[in-house]
């Protein structure tokens, strides 16, 4: 009998040493994700850490799956920690992408866990995508995305702290600045005043170092800074870096916003056209000819990819193409893409001008109808068309609006709450509509102007 309950004990002891090996190192197989068992190598080697130890903006973050530190990197399971900042997160189940979309909409993060793709990463900001490749991949473990914890902060604006004495890691919002970076070829290219949104996460923007608020830059709302054309005109350099100062609790951050003025480089030499994009909204719009100026620079112009001299285009003592009215009526999509092709001493390049036509908007962005609207002290009611995108919610300074206490959705109506409205002190208030098709993420702007009591 002894020594049946000694085999009994004996058996249990293995079975429990069993279930404890699959749960702590082999992936689900649940919620419709695929396991990957490129990435379950990768992860075989990390140790689990309490997710006490991690504090968003100085407070706990509720993990379901604990964080893990693998070759000196730590690793968050993505959704927890992004919701509880107001990003949202979608998983593609059939590409295997988990992409994070920031809580403004101009961020956006896919990570590719298709083994085949080894481990890819692609940042989308201000329009512009780029590649990374991180030495600690990402990948799935117990049906959960981990992904490197200080990339993706940092990615998103955010500062990452590591407190020695206690092991405890700190991620704080940090102002944004959107964009952080424009470029201009000409100088009749600046616009009357170049704008930067921010995202204060808290903060308060002092100013900008060097600069005079009312005279170099002017401010609307307290969330966006404009920067006036008469001063940027003024500036002699090719680069220019402003210093945006915020603080919030006696800490003073600075975020850099970048001016490239390209024709203030004595060696810039590329060809240039002007404009480099129109808008028609109907046919009747559209001139005898779309006239594009070429500031040649050396170069000479050699046609426009696709089209045909005197059937599609003309051109004017080869500084000027003008666009035949026939042509652009044919067009059927609403925006078309010409390339411009210039060749000196045997270096080729391509400028490209982009051709709009609103009346061919059928599969655009989404569309809100009206674009803004002055709060009289009832709900706002706005039309939305949604041309095949799902709708996400709304975003406000870094902040998710709460959907059924803010806002409410019905067909294609979208109420704005005077519960909400009321709550709002800025005298315009630019709200981040955010909207998903077949993993693109658009970010449109709806206004709200606040009327003063008298």
């Amino acid at each position: 009998m002894k020594k049946q309950v000694r085999l009994l004990i004996v058996l249990v002891t293995i079975m429990a040493l069993l279930a404890s090996v699959v749960v702590f190192a082999v992936p689900g197989n649940g919620g419709g994700k695929d396991v990957l068992h490129g990435y379950e190598k990768q992860l075989k080697n990390f140790t689990m850490i309490d997710g006490n130890r991690i504090r968003l903006n100085k407070s706990g973050v509720d993990f379901d799956t604990p964080p893990v530190i693998k070759e000196g990197r730590t690793l968050i399971p993505v959704r927890a920690i992004m919701e509880a900042m107001g990003a949202i997160v979608t998983w593609d189940k059939n590409e295997k992408i988990a992409t994070v979309v920031s809580s403004d909409g101009l961020i956006v993060i896919k990570f590719y866990l298709d083994e085949e793709d080894d481990g890819l990463i692609t940042v989308t900001e201000d329009g512009v995508t780029t590649s990374v490749s991180l030495d600690v991949k990402h990948g799935l473990y117990n049906n959960r995305t981990y992904v490197p914890l200080r990339f993706l902060a940092e990615t998103l604006g955010l500062k990452v702290g590591y407190n020695n004495s206690n092991g405890q890691i700190s991620i704080d919002s940090e102002p944004v600045l959107s964009p952080k970076k424009v470029t201009y070829d000409l100088m009749e290219d600046v616009p009357d005043t170049v704008d930067v949104d921010l995202i204060l996460n808290g903060y308060e923007f002092m100013g900008i170092e060097g600069l005079t608020s009312g005279v170099e830059y002017t401010t609307s709302g307290a969330i966006t800074v404009h920067l006036v054309k008469a001063y940027i005109e003024t500036l002699e350099a090719e680069e220019t870096e402003f210093n945006f100062v915020f603080e919030k609790d006696t800490v003073e951050v600075t975020k850099t916003f970048e001016l490239k003025l390209k024709y203030n480089d004595e060696d810039f030499d590329e060809p240039v056209l002007s404009p480099k994009k129109v808008e028609y909204a109907s046919k009747g719009e559209i001139p005898d000819t779309v006239d594009v100026n070429m500031t040649l620079n050396g170069y000479e112009f050699l046609g426009i990819q696709g089209l045909e001299y005197d059937t599609h285009y003309t051109t004017s003592g080869a500084i000027v193409v003008h666009l035949d009215k026939a042509y652009v009526e044919s067009l059927t999509q609403e925006e078309t893409r010409l390339r411009f092709m210039f060749q000196k001493d045997a270096i080729a390049l391509q400028k490209e001008f982009e051709l709009k036509l609103m009346y061919n908007y059928e599969s655009g962005k989404p569309e809100l109808t009206p674009e803004e609207a002055v709060y009289l002290g009832s709900n706002i009611v706005i039309d939305v068309d949604y041309n095949g995108f799902s709708f996400l919610g709304i975003s406000y300074k870094g902040t998710l609006l709460t959907a059924d206490t803010d806002y409410s959705v019905s067909g294609d109506w979208i109420t704005l709450k005077t519960a909400y409205l009321d709550s709002l002190d800025d005298e315009e208030v630019k709200l981040h509509f955010l909207f998903e098709k077949d993993g693109d993420f658009v970010s449109v702007k709806f206004e709200v102007v606040l009327e003063e009591d008298d």
